[in-house]
């Protein structure tokens, strides 16, 4: 049922405006995060970055390869990162309505009824109360969920963990 076409849409936009159009790419080193260097083909207006570029390949290059610019890219996060809470600030009011439109759907209904009976009706974090409501662990896929997505929980539970 829900696929959350507003969120979509609204996603599918700031992708395509943050999507690279340039031809100046350059291959540029770069160290990532575990320490191991990489090679990868930089966007020098933008800062965008495509997928790993075999080191055997970058070495054949004619040239000396540039270090990565790490500051290009931090614009063009941000800049993307500010575009998505924008987004999100736009689009709450009417994602929180299509949400409540698939909390009554029947699928929902369905779902919500097999994760309930799942733990014997008890709740999967105390196990010592009825499970009266279902927690998402996460929104990744609302609308499609995993039963690994959901738990069944008491609403004291449930209120520890999203607050009252």
């Amino acid at each position: 049922m829900a696929e959350f076409d507003v969120k979509k849409a609204a996603y599918a936009e700031i992708e395509a405006r943050f999507a690279c159009p340039h031809i100046n790419r350059e291959t540029r080193h770069r160290i990532i995060k575990d320490g191991r260097e990489t090679y990868v083909s930089q966007c020098v207006r933008c800062g965008n970055t495509s997928t790993p570029i075999k080191a055997s390949v970058a070495r054949r290059q004619a040239r000396a390869i540039p270090e990565y610019d790490y500051d290009l890219e931090q614009k063009w996060r941000a800049a993307k990162s500010l575009a998505y809470d924008a987004a999100r600030k736009a689009i709450k009011p009417q994602l929180k309505a299509e949400y409540q439109a698939y909390l009554r759907s029947q699928e929902w209904k369905v779902l919500r009824a097999t994760v309930l009976r799942r733990y014997d009706g008890v709740c999967e974090i105390c196990e010592e109360v009825a499970a009266e409501e279902v927690h998402h662990l996460t929104y990744e896929r609302i609308g499609r969920e995993d039963l690994s997505d959901l738990m069944g929980v008491c609403k004291p539970c449930h209120e520890l963990i999203h607050g009252p």
